[in-house]
Formats: C-alpha cells, structure tokens, sequence
C-alpha cells in the first residue's frame, strides 16, 4: 500500500505537491493558532484569580498585621507612659488603631473561600476577643 501512495505521489504534478505542502503548512499554523489561544485562555483565568482573590487577600492579611503590631505598640505605650495626658492620647490612638484593625480583619474575613480559612479567621478572633483573650489580657 505504501509502495502504492509513494508511486501517487511521485507521479503528481509539481503544483500539487505544493498545494498538498502549503495545506499541510496551514494545518499546523492552524493547530498551533488554536494550542496559543487555548494557553490564553488559561493564562487569563488564572490572572483573574490572582487579581480578585489572591492579591486582595494577601493586602488584607498584610494589612491586619500592620494594624495588629500598631494596637499593640499603642497599648504598650499607653501602659508605660506616666504622665496622664499622654497616656490619654495613646489611649484614644489604640482605640482608633483598634476600630481599624477589626475593621481590616472583617475584610480579610469577607475574602475567605474556604473552610480551612475561615476555621484560621474564627481561631484569631478566639484568641483576640474570646475570654481571656489577647485583647483582654492587654
């Protein structure tokens, strides 16, 4: 059979061969066009999902630790500092800090899509404003 396609095509004309070439060519053009769109697409979904999940979640998460560390250096000063005026404004500083912090932590909240995440966020909060708590404790 092979002996039969090879004796076809050794006797085709010169221009079929190159139709037959250039439609082979265009074939695998239209293949890889459809393996590049194919990658796109991939390569979009993925973008989306790091643009409105992972990036958001990891500035809240970066966020919250800032206010976190800002509410505890506020209540440490409040507590070492002397002189009642002072204090007074470290005090209402961590009062703000900490009205911001819960607020962070709720968008950070708002952000999880998993069980696992929101097992973490309600242990946080156990540890934060539960009894005896951090917070509390402070």
């Amino acid at each position: 059979m092979s002996d039969s396609v090879a004796a076809i095509w050794k006797n085709c004309k010169l221009g079929v061969k190159l139709q037959a070439a250039f439609g082979l060519v265009m074939l695998i053009f239209v293949v890889a066009l459809t393996g590049v769109f194919y990658f796109y697409e991939k390569v979009a979904a993925v973008t989306v999902v790091q643009n409105t999940q992972l990036v958001p979640a990891r500035i809240a998460i970066l966020r919250t630790e800032l206010y976190a560390r800002s509410v505890d250096d506020d209540g440490g000063y409040y507590v070492t500092e002397r002189r009642p005026e002072r204090a007074a404004k470290y005090l209402a500083v961590y009062r703000q800090d900490l009205a911001t912090f819960q607020t962070e932590l709720a968008k950070a909240a708002a952000l999880a899509t998993t069980d696992e995440e929101r097992g973490a966020i309600a242990d946080y909060h156990t540890f934060l404003d539960g009894p005896d708590g951090y917070l509390e404790g402070n």
